[in-house]
C-alpha cells in the first residue's frame, strides 16, 4: 500500500479528503436523503389519493435532487495558503491534490444520490425511467459535474459567503438537474442517448475548467 501511494500521491489526497468530506457531510450522507425521500410523499397527501402522475413526481425529485446539491456544495472556502503549503511538503502537485479530491468528493455525493433515489422509489412506488444502466450513468455524470463546479467555487475561487455561492451554484445546477430527466420524466430511448452524449460533453468541459483553473491558480 505504500508503495502505492507512493507511486500515486494523489492516493494520498484521496484517503484525506474522503476523511475530512465524511466527517464534515456525515450528517448529508444519511439524514439528508432519507428525509428528502421522505418529502416526496407529500404530494401523495395533498391530492388525497395513493397515486400522482409520473410528471408531478419526476418533477419534484428533480428539485428535491437540484437541493440536495445545493447542501452538499454550499460550505466555507478552502484555506488554499495551507493546501498549498501542505501539498509542497508532500511533494503533491496540483493536479494530483485536484484528482483526489474529486474522487473522494464524488464518492461521496454518488452514494448519497443512490440512496436518496433509492428511499424515494421505495416510499413512492415511482421506478426510474431508463434502464439501471443509463440510471448509473446518468448519475456519476451528474456527480462528477456537480462536484467539478463545487471544488471551483470553494476552492479555486474566493466565494466564501453561502448566499453568493447558492445563488451562484443554482444557476448552474437547475440546468443540470434538467439533463437529469429522462431517468425521472422518460423519453424515448434515442432522445436518452442524445441527453448522455451531451451530458457526457458538459462533464468534460467542467471537469477540463476546473482543473485548469486549479492549476492556474497555483
Amino acid at each position: 500500500m505504500k508503495n502505492l501511494i507512493s507511486k500515486y500521491p494523489f492516493i494520498n489526497v484521496f484517503i484525506k479528503e474522503l476523511a475530512v468530506e465524511k466527517r464534515r457531510k456525515q450528517t448529508l450522507l444519511v439524514v439528508i436523503p432519507i428525509s428528502f425521500a421522505i418529502l416526496l410523499v407529500f404530494p401523495l397527501v395533498i391530492e388525497g389519493r395513493s397515486f400522482v402522475s409520473k410528471e408531478i413526481l419526476g418533477t419534484y425529485h428533480i428539485v428535491l435532487l437540484i437541493t440536495l446539491c445545493l447542501l452538499f456544495s454550499t460550505r466555507s472556502s478552502d484555506n488554499n495558503f495551507n493546501i498549498k503549503k501542505i501539498n509542497k511538503l508532500a511533494g503533491i502537485s496540483q493536479s494530483e491534490h485536484f484528482l483526489g479530491k474529486i474522487i473522494s468528493e464524488v464518492t461521496i455525493l454518488f452514494s448519497s444520490l443512490i440512496l436518496f433515489d433509492y428511499i424515494a422509489i421505495a416510499l413512492t412506488n415511482h421506478p426510474i425511467q431508463a434502464s439501471l444502466s443509463t440510471y448509473f450513468i446518468f448519475t456519476f455524470l451528474f456527480s462528477i459535474c456537480i462536484c467539478s463546479i463545487s471544488i471551483f467555487v470553494n476552492f479555486v475561487s474566493d466565494f466564501d459567503t453561502k448566499l453568493l455561492q447558492i445563488l451562484i451554484l443554482a444557476t448552474v445546477f437547475i440546468p443540470l438537474g434538467l439533463v437529469m430527466t429522462p431517468i425521472w420524466l422518460g423519453v424515448s430511448r434515442e432522445l436518452t442517448s442524445i441527453y448522455m452524449l451531451m451530458f457526457f460533453g458538459v462533464t468534460l468541459v467542467l471537469v477540463g475548467f476546473s482543473w485548469i483553473a486549479n492549476i492556474k491558480r497555483f
